[in-house]
């Protein structure tokens, strides 16, 4: 799957999900948590989010801040593991 459909669908559930729908820029590279965009509550969400939709396992090793702290982050953890798969 290509890096700008999974962009395109992180990026749109936490803006519905997050953001209330709020449409506007949401640069790639901020910081969901320390943004206080995503509470640790949202984390989880997001982690079933990205199972579902893409139909992936994240390890416990690959659960850490630093892969899902920016949609960029969270696109190159799902690259990771389809590409293992």
């Amino acid at each position: 799957m290509e890096d700008t459909k999974i962009r395109q669908k992180v990026e749109k559930f936490i803006k519905k999900t997050f953001l209330l729908g709020e449409e506007g820029n949401l640069p790639h590279d901020k910081s969901l948590t320390k943004g206080e965009i995503v509470d640790s509550i949202g984390i989880i969400e997001l982690i079933d989010f990205i199972s579902s939709e893409f139909n992936i396992t994240i390890p416990d090793n690959l659960l850490t801040p630093e892969n899902l702290d920016s949609i960029e982050s969270i696109v190159k953890l799902i690259k990771k593991i389809l590409a293992g798969k």
